[in-house]
């Protein structure tokens, strides 16, 4: 049984043990083959997305930025290749890891 089914709002935490064989079995098994292609796309996405100029000072949207990195590994993960390129399913991503920030309950609603 999981502790954390009363943070994530997924019942199903708490009912089972499902997750975890995933986690173990699925998730943990493919780690190695994510990481290079999860680190060079938040590498070309910081790149495009952070400023460059190393000599004056920039402001930045932190939440806005990293919320776009997240997009990325999350398409990679949850589409792969070439499905996860596709600009309309990342900017889907972004959407949807934006509303789980500033508006968790609403995207807890939806399960």
């Amino acid at each position: 049984m999981s502790l954390t089914g009363y943070l994530n709002g997924m019942d199903v935490v708490q009912k089972t043990n499902h997750h975890v064989k995933m986690l173990l079995t699925r998730v943990t098994p493919a780690l190695p083959g994510l990481l290079k292609p999860a680190s060079r796309r938040i590498e070309s996405t910081m790149t495009d997305l952070f400023p460059q100029d190393t000599i004056s000072w920039n402001t930045v949207e932190p939440v806005d930025k990293v919320v776009h990195c997240i997009s990325q590994v999350v398409a990679l993960v949850t589409f792969g290749p070439p499905v996860c390129d596709n600009p309309k399913l990342i900017r889907l991503c972004y959407q949807h890891t934006l509303n789980g920030i500033y508006d968790p309950e609403r995207v807890l609603s939806w399960s």
